[in-house]
């Protein structure tokens, strides 16, 4: 989507004139300043996820490397398989992690006790 690439631009050049030192880039103090004041320390998320999110959005072969109907990204950036038709697999138990079941079977249990309160 060009509206994306023209922003992540933007964000690319600004990173550019305001992050960018001779070995690294810094982190800045208060956004809301300009000029900028670095905090001279570079976090690790600029590489493996702001950059790589970048990368994604303007190298035209990442949507054949990973494409988007067969993966989603992770909060770090990281690519996930997407599985389709999960249920095949036998160590996929939803129910198991779940406590939808113990909760019907509370309600349950709570209208049994109210109807036997209501029967006396």
């Amino acid at each position: 989507n060009a509206v994306y690439r023209q922003w992540a631009w933007k964000i690319f050049e600004s990173i550019q004139q305001h992050c960018k030192t001779d070995v690294a880039f810094s982190g800045i103090q208060d956004v809301s300043e300009i000029p900028a004041k670095q905090d001279n320390q570079m976090q690790s998320y600029v590489m493996a996820e702001t950059f790589k999110y970048l990368y994604l959005l303007f190298d035209d072969d990442a949507a054949s490397l990973l494409p988007l109907n067969e993966f989603v990204f992770n909060t770090e950036a990281h690519p996930i398989r997407i599985i389709q038709n999960i249920g095949q697999f036998e160590w996929y138990q939803p129910q198991r992690y779940s406590n939808d079941q113990q909760q019907e079977e509370e309600a349950q249990e709570q209208q049994q006790q109210e109807h036997i309160d209501n029967d006396y």
